[in-house]
């Protein structure tokens, strides 16, 4: 609740955004009660404007309507599919991000070119367990507790895990979309580093091109600040621990574990640690 409150409002201080969510926001009834409670979600039909200008200027201190919050949260962050190396901006109810990404089209579609999932081989728990990107010629970047699912230190070095089921391996796919016909596969041949904790939750990857097509490194960027706009890319798997299943069902649509790009704004630097926190929408598997 504490997170939606803040997103609430950090778009209620982008006032082009803030503005558009309002004007979106269909007319109640006639006969509506003003600040109905509503104990389940409502439909698009039964907000009205003045709530949702409410909610989005006032965040309460506890959600007084789920289901208007969730229409808030679906437009002010929405998750859109990747298809195609493509996103598609029809989907989206609010002018304001559809211009901002639209201006940043190019550079997103360079990005999710290079963006993968990270498939595994003979794991009993995982078919998949995080997303990983091209960030050297041929090395992957992942996180430290995505590798330590397939992969250990042994001595100066560092190798693929056996289980059960034989000797575990991975392989990245840059092609995991939403009713996406083929897949587009590199198999991982050597895991260069797994960071200790409490290092960074990182680890680096050596994928093997073969004759597929050579994904280029995501150019780094030198520094960012507070209320940048920015997108994550990955794939976000379906949380089973959450309190609002509902409400994630309705921002994903109920589809999972496929390619998604996911706006929203950088919230807070910090240079002694260094951290970038974002407030885009994720899930477990954005990893």
């Amino acid at each position: 609740e504490t997170l939606k409150e803040e997103i609430l409002t950090r778009i209620s201080a982008d006032p082009a955004l803030a503005e558009h969510l309002a004007e979106r926001a269909p007319k109640a009834p006639a006969d509506a009660t003003p600040g109905e409670f509503q104990p389940e979600f409502v439909l698009p039909s039964r907000v009205g404007v003045d709530a949702a200008r409410s909610v989005i200027e006032d965040p309460p201190d506890r959600p007084f309507d789920f289901g208007l919050e969730a229409i808030i949260l679906v437009m002010g962050r929405p998750v859109l599919l990747v298809q195609n190396d493509d996103f598609d901006l029809t989907t989206l109810e609010t002018d304001t991000w559809k211009t901002r990404l639209e201006k940043a089209r190019q550079g997103l579609r360079s990005a999710i070119l290079s963006i993968g999932r990270v498939d595994l081989d003979n794991n009993p728990r995982f078919d998949w367990v995080g997303t990983g990107w091209v960030v050297s010629d041929d090395i992957v970047v992942t996180n430290r507790h995505v590798a330590a699912e397939f992969a250990r230190r042994e001595g100066d070095g560092f190798v693929f895990q056996r289980s059960v089921l034989g000797q575990m391996g991975a392989r990245i796919d840059f092609k995991e979309e939403f009713q996406g016909p083929n897949p587009a596969e590199f198999r991982v041949t050597e895991v260069l580093h797994i960071e200790d904790a409490p290092g960074p939750d990182m680890a680096f990857l050596r994928v093997d091109w073969g004759t597929g097509e050579k994904r280029a490194p995501i150019r780094l960027a030198t520094s960012t600040e507070t209320g940048r706009s920015v997108a994550v890319i990955g794939y976000p798997a379906k949380d089973s621990r959450t309190r609002i299943p509902d409400e994630m069902d309705r921002i994903f649509g109920s589809v999972y574990n496929v390619k998604r790009l996911a706006p929203g704004d950088v919230t807070a630097v910090s240079e002694q640690e260094p951290l970038v926190n974002h407030d885009c929408t994720t899930l477990g598997g954005n990893s």
